[in-house]
């Protein structure tokens, strides 16, 4: 069982005791009148007025279970006084003549010798065996009077006024925040999410976004605490400093809490005023599709061209669709699904880069009509020799055929399905080799989203960073770069795939900048009805179009890296895997605890989640409009 001490004195005006440990005679048993005040999650408590620590960590406490307050049974034999006994799987507790007998997870309980039905059951919680309070007060003839978190159990019946509460929400805050402040762990943005979240609850005042100016660094403070530490400025409970800064992440010292517990005393006893509302800013996603659109409509209504288009930025988790879920036949570009589908089988085991393939007659032709069109292998002699890692280049780079069709046999379309549908490709069916015109079945089906899809997964390393790396390599040697990369500078790598037949044409590419993280665009531009089409045309569209795309998130850099108010580096790699964030931890020292098994490794660098980093070092944090990752001590 945890010790307990008790604290004759407020914290914050003087030095804690160490090991000052609870002592049984300083308190007489089963005292007649007495009053204990406790508050959920906090390991303090007050009996008569005497300050009692519980723990210094938040172990043994009051809890809020299924919406009843449970407290240790440690709890009532030290701090109320009670007398507590725990013969095997239950516990006795006599008080002032009344006597309990709880037995664990049972709901009969033994009083004063007679079985009764209990409401609430006693339970083993962490490891800890706790009572339901309200309950056990009851039986022992005691009262217990609630107000947000503060429970107050008096033997005499003596119900609290609103002095008495205000009292003891100060008291509980004095208390609490003094041990953080011993400790040296108490910093500006935690003393001010603590204490106005306080005074917003005892005057019942809605927590709003108000608007009392901008100061340097307000978007450094945790986003939980943002609103808090606004009212707090608002409030004279803190102030900003000479250079117009609230450096939520300085130690509060001693001198200075006192002066802030003064002022929200006040703010107790006399309502603060209401300030303006503002409205939350436009989040990243938003803006970027606010901002793209109308450039495509622009585009696309000035076209003699339909156009399918769907953009995805790995920075920010955002996707902008234009026509995006609309179907059309998908030509070459569908090839992307099979290398990715094919990658996946030789991670899986099933199948293998090095088997070698021998080129027959057969491959040729798919239901009796020659297979034309792009690439090498319809004019090769018959038992030429390929591997399979081979065939998937000369499939993706240079667009052949004929590989896609053995690629498609050795997969089988029910597989390439299979894997769309896993992946969220809903509208896309691969049901035909390329040139299978007299097949029954119905044609090859895909839209811009879906298109996009295998690009995402490749970029995110869904298969492991070898093979990631080496379907992309394939499309980074596709030799028609005169699409989406026709007017790219130099210093924009393209990894590509095209797509054309009679009336429509296309391509999809993951674009890499070199200050930040890529993104993937698939595009297609079809023939309207009675129009001719022109592919010259339509390629001509497709780079004017994709500059922009390209020029647009190239204003957008990688964020900084912020660690409790210090920038620790520049352009901190920042992606979206499966939803949720992951930053390039590589190289930064003060991330070196974490365990690498949960990193994504991209080109040989480390991305860890952030909600991993909250868990593995206790860092929350915040993503702002793209600008800044910032991760903060939660303790």
């Amino acid at each position: 069982m945890k010790k307990i001490f008790i604290l004759a004195v407020a914290i914050i005006m003087f030095p804690i005791v160490n090991n000052a440990f609870f002592s049984k005679t300083l308190l007489a048993k089963n005292q007649p009148n007495f009053q204990v005040v406790i508050e959920i999650d906090e390991p303090i408590a007050f009996w008569n007025d005497e300050t009692i620590v519980l723990s210094e960590e938040k172990t043994a406490v009051p809890k809020l279970i299924d919406g009843q307050t449970f407290v240790p049974i440690s709890l009532i034999e030290e701090v109320f006084q009670f007398d507590v006994s725990r013969p095997e799987q239950t516990v006795n507790i006599e008080y002032n003549n009344e006597k309990i007998t709880y037995s664990l997870d049972n709901d009969k309980a033994i009083i004063n010798g007679e079985e009764i039905s209990l409401a609430s059951v006693p339970m083993i919680y962490q490891g800890i065996i706790y009572i339901p309070l309200r309950q056990t007060m009851d039986l022992m003839k005691c009262n217990t009077y609630y107000y947000d978190g503060i429970i107050l159990v008096d033997s005499q019946n003596i119900e609290p006024t609103e002095e008495d509460i205000k009292k003891y929400i100060v008291k509980f805050a004095e208390t609490s925040l003094g041990i953080k402040l011993a400790n040296g762990s108490l910093n500006r943005w935690q003393l001010a999410s603590n204490l106005v979240d306080k005074v917003l609850s005892f005057h019942h005042m809605p927590s709003k976004n108000i608007n009392i100016g901008k100061f340097k660094d307000e978007i450094l403070i945790p986003e939980e605490a943002r609103k808090q530490s606004k009212y707090a400025i608002a409030w004279q409970l803190l102030n900003l400093d000479a250079e117009n800064s609230f450096r939520p992440f300085k130690k509060i010292e001693k001198a200075e809490l006192k002066g802030v517990f003064d002022k929200f005393s006040i703010l107790l006893d006399s309502k603060p005023g209401e300030y303006e509302t503002v409205s939350l800013d436009e989040n990243c996603s938003s803006k970027i599709k606010n901002d793209l659109l109308p450039i495509l409509s622009d585009a696309a209504k000035n076209s003699n061209l339909n156009y399918f288009i769907s953009i995805y930025d790995f920075a920010t988790n955002t996707h902008i669709d234009f026509n995006g879920n609309s179907p059309f036949y998908p030509a070459s570009l569908i090839k992307t699904l099979y290398l990715y589908t094919y990658l996946e089988q030789v991670e899986n085991g099933v199948l293998t880069l090095d088997k070698t393939h021998t080129l027959s007659q057969t491959d040729k032709y798919a239901s009796g009509t020659k297979v034309t069109g792009t690439g090498s292998l319809q004019y090769q002699k018959n038992g030429t020799k390929h591997s399979y890692k081979d065939l998937l280049s000369l499939m993706t780079s240079i667009s052949d055929n004929v590989a896609a069709n053995i690629i498609m046999d050795t997969i089988g379309a029910d597989c390439i399905n299979e894997t769309a549908k896993k992946y969220g490709m809903d509208n896309t069916r691969v049901n035909r080799k390329f040139y299978e015109v007299a097949s029954p079945l119905s044609p090859n089906s895909t839209t811009a989203r879906d298109l996009n899809k295998p690009l995402i997964l490749l970029e995110n390393r869904y298969v492991k960073d070898s093979f990631a790396q080496l379907g992309i390599g394939f499309m980074e040697k596709t030799v028609n770069k005169n699409r989406i990369g026709r007017s790219l500078p130099e210093t924009i790598k393209i990894a590509n795939k095209t797509g054309t037949i009679s009336r429509l044409g296309g391509d999809m590419a993951l674009i890499y900048y070199p200050d930040r993280e890529p993104i993937a665009i698939s595009m297609v531009f079809e023939r309207k009805p009675s129009r001719g089409f022109n592919a010259g045309q339509m390629e001509l569209e497709i780079g004017r179009l994709a500059k922009k795309i390209v020029d647009y998130f190239g204003q957008h850099k990688n964020p900084d890296l912020f660690i409790n108010g210090e920038k620790i580096q520049e352009n901190i790699k920042l992606r979206y895997i499966e939803d949720i964030p992951h930053i390039n931890i590589t190289g930064i020292d003060r991330l070196s605890n974490l365990d690498k098994n949960k990193a994504v490794i991209i080109n040989g660098n480390e991305y860890c989640s952030l909600p991993d980093i909250r868990e593995q070092s206790g860092y929350g944090f915040d993503i702002v409009k793209g600008s800044f990752v910032h991760l903060y001590s939660l303790y």
